[in-house]
């Protein structure tokens, strides 16, 4: 698998840039500034990441099925047409489940959370089918508290010399998330961590009748506010989530220092992340 750093493609759902010009026009503007092609694909919703094949090498193409598939009521508008990835080349189709937000990865290694247990069958075998798939060696971790979709994208992220920064559950106040921080750095003991602010505890407060109000299209009301590893790295650009508080600040400046070279770009997120996710979630990248 390339890494984030290595790709020259960003994807992005034709709907993202009806529902969300601004950050539709920052990627479609400096993607092909900085010599990466700008790719949009027809979709009913704009999450790209869990639904686009995943790049295995050169010219491989792994479609797995998504996680929660079409039978979940609560995620039914989740589907892609084969027509947004028949572009791409050598696409193979997997029956195992497997959502690309799940997917954390940096030279052969790969971080999912072990919501793969549920959602596949023969969980004692399902790491190793998944390495054989990936090419990858899996760490498991687990899934947040709360989290109904489990994906690995809102906790941690890969520096381009490998190097992970892990968000700070700490930070969310409850000792359900400091238990959590430390069972999670546990898992990353083979890992160089860098500890991220998470900011969620600053998201707005809605009461669900407000939220579906206010957020029509949303699946379920889960925000991803202050999630800021849910960044996007196409090549050497890094697009970072922005939600207008003082963690904005530390974030840049940290991610400044660990993505040496690239141009770091914020992005106002505070709209978006009411959805559930951020830019990882609504682009999909690969070396082409």
């Amino acid at each position: 698998m390339f890494n984030d750093s290595q790709t020259n493609c960003v994807v992005v759902a034709d709907t993202l840039a009806k529902r969300y010009p601004l950050i539709t026009e920052i990627i479609r503007r400096l993607s092909p500034e900085s010599k990466a092609a700008y790719t949009e694909v027809p979709s009913n919703n704009i999450w790209m990441r869990d639904l686009m094949p995943v790049q295995i090498s050169e010219n491989e193409f792994t479609k797995f099925r998504y996680g929660y598939g079409s039978d979940n009521k609560d995620f039914k508008n989740l589907r892609l047409n084969k027509l947004a990835w028949e572009w791409l080349p050598a696409v193979k189709d997997c029956n195992l489940r497997l959502d690309g937000g799940n997917i954390v990865h940096h030279g052969g290694k790969v971080i999912m959370t072990d919501i793969i247990f549920r959602h596949n069958r023969d969980v004692k075998r399902i790491v190793p089918r998944l390495e054989r798939e990936l090419q990858a060696e899996i760490t498991v971790v687990p899934t947040e508290p709360g989290d109904d979709i489990g994906h690995t994208d809102g906790i941690c992220k890969f520096t381009p010399d490998g190097k992970l920064l892990v968000h700070d559950y700490r930070m969310a106040g409850t000792k359900p998330y400091d238990d959590y921080f430390s069972a999670l750095m546990q898992k990353l003991g083979n890992f160089e961590c860098i500890v991220c602010p998470l900011a969620s505890a600053k998201c707005p407060e809605l009461t669900e009748p407000q939220f579906r109000s206010l957020f029509p299209q949303a699946d379920t009301f889960n925000p991803g506010y202050g999630y800021y590893l849910n960044m996007l790295v196409v090549g050497k650009l890094v697009f970072v989530p922005q939600f207008n508080i003082e963690e904005d600040h530390q974030v840049m400046a940290l991610v400044k220092r660990h993505f040496k070279g690239c141009e770091i770009i914020p992005v106002d997120c505070a709209q978006l992340s009411m959805l559930g996710g951020l830019l990882n979630c609504v682009s999909a990248q690969y070396k082409l």
